[in-house]
């Protein structure tokens, strides 16, 4: 027995006019018996032998006959042997073939550079149009075109090769009955930069009377831009308008709430998830300082001596405003006083 006579496919142009796929299902090799003066027989090797399975007999079972044959180098011994064939035909499968657009995603590879954000990317052509028996379109999941963030700028064009992935994940190789419209695709990038700087504010006016200014406090302190490398270049802090934050006559802490994309400088944004900053001006009452002074009276004793005796304090407490006076008798409280 002979085993793994390759089949050769004569006259494929039959059935095979680029509207179908033609999928071997058996027959690809043929296996023989041989018959026949030993010498000769023990011989012989599959490449001793020709195999042939012509399209123009199909069936409409998609059956094709094969014929084996010694090879024109070995037919002298065709008189000595007797042939018979184990594989008899070829099976085939025709497959209509058909067309798909397929869109093209990208693969980000690497590490992100600092500072740098891709706000889009637009890839050219931004489908592939894929051609293939329609068993294998089916099988195809997506197309991707992989890019290096190390390679990403501002006005950059990346050139990339698209790969084809079926839905096991597999990688799908162009050729033979599978085609692709192009093996190059160009992708366009919209790049930011980002830049992180403080906020500031002046308060504006002044609190009532008896009550100071102390300091302002912010729900945080930077806040990140996004823009090109040029405008950010000259940002270095956002200086918000004083008339957002006026103290004029108040008693007590002055908060507002700012959306900082209001006061982004022109040609950016606020990049990062803080936009609504809370300002806080703290107010406070001013101090009050107290002062105590001791009063005494000299008087003169049953026997004509004189005598110095303490009548009581004077405190005063006075702010920047108001001045308090209270009188008080060591023995017996006298009248308070208050005046400004």
């Amino acid at each position: 027995t002979i085993t793994n006579i390759p089949v050769t496919r004569v006259n494929e142009d039959v059935i095979n006019s680029g509207d179908y796929a033609v999928t071997v299902k058996s027959g690809e090799t043929a296996t023989i018996t041989v018959e026949g003066r030993k010498s000769i027989v023990d011989s012989l090797r599959a490449s001793d032998f020709v195999a042939v399975a012509d399209f123009e007999e199909l069936s409409i079972t998609n059956a094709i006959p094969v014929t084996v044959s010694l090879s024109p180098e070995n037919s002298s011994y065709a008189s000595y042997l007797t042939i018979t064939q184990r594989t008899n035909s070829m099976i085939i499968q025709l497959e209509t073939i058909t067309s798909r657009q397929i869109d093209v995603t990208l693969n980000y590879v690497g590490t992100e550079k600092e500072n740098v954000v891709i706000d889009d990317a637009v890839v050219k052509p931004a489908q592939i149009k894929v051609t293939a028996p329609v068993s294998v379109l089916d099988s195809l999941d997506r197309i991707e075109a992989t890019v290096n963030y190390a390679d990403i700028d501002e006005g950059v064009s990346l050139r990339a090769a698209p790969v084809i992935y079926n839905t096991g994940g597999g990688v799908v190789t162009p050729g033979g009955e599978i085609e692709i419209d192009t093996d190059e695709v160009v992708v366009d990038f919209d790049v930011k930069h980002t830049k992180t700087v403080p906020v500031s504010i002046n308060v504006m006016g002044t609190p009532a009377e008896g009550y100071e200014y102390t300091n302002t406090t912010y729900s945080f302190s930077n806040v990140t831009l996004k823009g090109s490398s040029e405008v950010l270049k000259g940002i270095s802090r956002i200086s918000l308008p004083s008339t957002l934050l006026d103290i004029t006559g108040e008693r007590r802490d002055v908060s507002i709430n700012v959306n900082m994309n209001e006061y982004a400088p022109e040609g950016t944004v606020v990049y990062d998830n803080n936009v609504n900053m809370v300002i806080t001006a703290h107010i406070k009452e001013k101090p009050t300082t107290t002062t105590t002074s001791a009063t005494s009276s000299v008087e003169t004793d049953e026997n004509g001596e004189t005598v110095q005796s303490s009548s009581g304090t004077t405190t005063t407490r006075s702010n920047a405003n108001t001045t308090e006076e209270t009188a008080a008798e060591t023995t017996e409280p006298s009248a308070t006083t208050k005046g400004n």
